[in-house]
């Protein structure tokens, strides 16, 4: 795993965390995990975790 690679893969985890325990919304999330672009944050959340920021968050709190 190169830098950038690991670098997305913490941002994510702490966006997951994010998602399951604030009510922060998803934009304030993508910022505070250093990703200024929503759209861009919601393609990538999608492409690693096969679902967008919101069904992953509904998904979680439901469980």
């Amino acid at each position: 795993m190169g830098i950038a690679q690991y670098v997305t893969y913490k941002r994510l985890e702490r966006a997951k965390e994010l998602l399951r325990e604030s009510n922060s919304t998803v934009a304030a999330i993508s910022a505070q995990v250093g990703v200024d672009d929503y759209n861009y944050f919601c393609k990538l959340f999608r492409k690693h975790e096969g679902c967008t920021p919101m069904q992953y968050r509904k998904q979680r709190t439901s469980d």
